[in-house]
């Protein structure tokens, strides 16, 4: 499918499934409102690098404790 979309709100990029091993760079302009006003634009620029994987899941050695956390808490 090779299709590249862009979450107009939260920013996230998803790349699905490239053609080609390689170098990339993608380039965007960002436009920001205010009250349905253009106020600020801004062009962003970011490489890509594109290559062979397995795509396997990590492997947990041991197994881990279930804890429960409250809000405000520290994890040790």
């Amino acid at each position: 499918m090779n299709q590249l979309s862009i979450n107009e709100i939260t920013g996230d990029i998803v790349w699905d499934a490239p053609q080609r091993r390689g170098e990339y760079n993608l380039a965007i302009i960002i436009v920001e409102y205010r009250d349905g006003i253009p106020i600020d634009t801004i062009a962003r620029d970011m490489p890509n690098q594109r290559g062979e994987c397995g795509n396997e899941p990590p492997v947990v050695e041991t197994p881990l404790e279930e804890i429960c956390v409250i809000a405000g808490q520290v994890v040790k």
